[in-house]
């Protein structure tokens, strides 16, 4: 046991030590529960995650009579994609889970659970997994699924983040951004104490004619203390109309400009944390006038620069290790990827005519994704026409010199 100790070090959610710059809090720790506090950084998880997990992921076999890859409904796993991935969760849950784990901690690990003929029955996502990279080997102790025992890489499904040094660990996006992370959580501190008041005007007292004896010593103490206990219940009571002796004098406090830079300093970590996930602020609702098309061109590259990558990856990982070598050859794990697109039904209604117009998809294709009964007629490939081949119109042209 002192030996495997020694091997694998579990990764640990330990607080990462931020360097603010000076002032009071110049050393903040920042942890992954006090990260998953920020909005920004809790808004960008749910976003990337439940994106992903709403993009159908389907098992496919070559059809050898048509030529092309179909749904394979009778396999067992593509039950344990589309619909119920284990006793506890859902394919949706799954997935989330699966994308969480990345960003959150780096890593995320999935044990394919199979059943005495080699069939994967359940996906499970897995805890206290170690990874010791010199050796290639998994040390998992997971006391909440009872799994507790070595596996090879064959054995488990590994999705890292990105990891600028190792690619064969992955790196915590929180740890990449802490630095911004650890900015939001101190203009949180001080912004809740600046407002802790309920934003109540605040000021302080001066005691004008001091000089000529009257109010000295403790009954200068004990008129300014009267004072300010009445000038707060009257504040307080909400009262517009403050009545102060002749020798006393308030002076109110207005925001400084410190605080109003920390205002601005909120807007930009929003950004700047949005940049390490890859997500534009019009998706974390710190627009900045955006219009509808810059939001739809926002929804555009979003799916191609945030999440394609993250899919081509959980592609690529399940095929690999829930197929055998011998069903990679006719089989493949996709994402149903049409979905992305469907952002409205104006835009899918478009799409839909677009593809049967182009001879994509047939009237039944469509009818079937639909989950609508065939029509007669439906199965036949439509093409425009008004488009015609170069050698065609060449052809035609050469006719016409020969007839003329």
């Amino acid at each position: 046991m002192g030996i495997f100790s020694r091997i694998f070090k579990r990764s640990a959610s330990t607080p990462i030590p931020v360097s603010l710059g000076g002032g009071q809090l110049a050393s903040l720790y920042v942890s992954q529960g006090t990260a998953e506090k920020v909005a920004a950084v809790y808004s960008c998880v749910k976003l990337i995650s439940e994106s992903v997990a709403r993009i159908p992921l389907e098992l496919k076999v070559y059809d050898s009579a048509g030529k092309y890859f179909r749904n394979d409904y009778t396999n067992p796993l593509y039950g344990v994609l589309a619909e119920r991935a284990n006793s506890r969760q859902t394919a949706f849950e799954l997935l989330r889970s699966i994308v969480v784990r990345m960003l959150v901690d780096g890593n995320a690990y999935v044990y394919p659970k199979r059943n005495a003929v080699g069939e994967v029955e359940e996906l499970i996502v897995l805890n206290g997994v170690s990874y010791d990279p010199i050796r290639n080997l998994y040390r998992v102790s997971d006391t909440v699924n009872g799994i507790e025992e070595m596996m090879f890489p064959d054995e488990i499904v590994h999705l890292r983040n990105l990891g600028l040094r190792d690619d064969l660990v992955g790196l915590s996006t929180l740890k990449q951004a802490a630095v911004s992370i650890g900015l939001s959580v101190s203009a949180d501190k001080e912004l809740g104490g600046l407002y802790q008041n309920g934003s109540r005007y605040r000021g302080f007292i001066t005691g004008r004619g001091s000089a000529d004896g009257s109010l000295i010593g403790a009954h200068q103490d004990k008129a300014l203390e009267d004072m300010r206990n009445k000038l707060r219940n009257d504040l307080a009571s909400g009262d517009s109309l403050l009545w102060l002796p002749e020798d006393m004098d308030f002076k109110a406090l207005s925001m400084t400009p410190q605080d109003l830079q920390l205002l601005e300093n909120k807007k930009f970590t929003v950004k700047e944390i949005g940049r390490y996930f890859r997500v534009h602020p019009s998706m974390l609702y710190e627009d900045g006038g955006s219009t509808y098309s810059n939001a739809e061109m926002d929804s555009v590259l979003f799916l191609n620069n945030t999440l394609w990558p993250i899919l081509r990856q959980i592609e690529l990982e399940f095929a690999t290790k829930l197929l055998l070598p011998a069903e990679r050859k006719y089989m493949r794990i996709k994402f149903d990827k049409d979905e992305m697109y469907t952002t409205d039904l104006s835009t899918k209604a478009k799409y839909m005519t677009d593809t049967i117009a182009n001879g994509v998809y047939t009237i039944n294709d469509w009818r079937h994704r639909e989950g609508n009964p065939p029509v007669e007629g439906g199965d036949v490939a439509m093409c425009s026409a008004n488009l015609v081949s170069v050698a065609s119109r060449a052809a035609e042209a050469q006719q016409n010199n020969v007839n003329q």
